[in-house]
C-alpha cells in the first residue's frame, strides 16, 4: 500500500471516529455533519441497492472471496439495520445458507 493511501485510510478513519465520539456537528441537540462529496451516492429510486453496488461491486461473484469482503464495510447506526442489509443481501446471492 502507498504511502498516500495509508494517509487516506488513517484520514477516514479518524473522520468516522470523530463522528462516532459526537466530536463533529453543532452541539445544538441536532449534529449536522459535512461529508466528502466523494463517499455520497446519488438519490435514487433503490437507495438500498445502491450502497450494496458502490461498497460491494460484483458482489455476486466474489462474495466467496474473504479478502474482497475485508477490503469493506457498510456502517450503519444500529444493529438493526445491519439485520435489514443481511436480509436484503444474502437472498441475492447463491450458495448454501450456513445459519451461525
Amino acid at each position: 500500500m502507498s504511502g498516500i493511501q495509508t494517509s487516506s485510510i488513517k484520514d477516514f478513519s479518524e473522520w468516522i471516529l470523530k463522528i462516532c465520539n459526537g466530536e463533529l456537528g453543532e452541539r445544538d441537540g441536532e449534529n449536522n455533519i459535512s461529508i466528502p462529496s466523494d463517499l455520497i451516492i446519488q438519490p435514487s429510486k433503490n437507495p438500498t441497492q445502491d450502497i450494496i453496488d458502490k461498497t460491494y461491486p460484483g458482489l455476486e461473484n466474489k462474495f466467496t472471496n474473504p479478502s474482497y469482503l475485508q477490503d469493506r464495510a457498510i456502517v450503519t447506526p444500529t444493529n438493526e439495520v445491519v439485520e435489514e442489509l443481511n436480509d436484503y443481501i444474502v437472498p441475492s446471492l447463491n450458495g448454501e445458507v450456513h445459519n451461525i
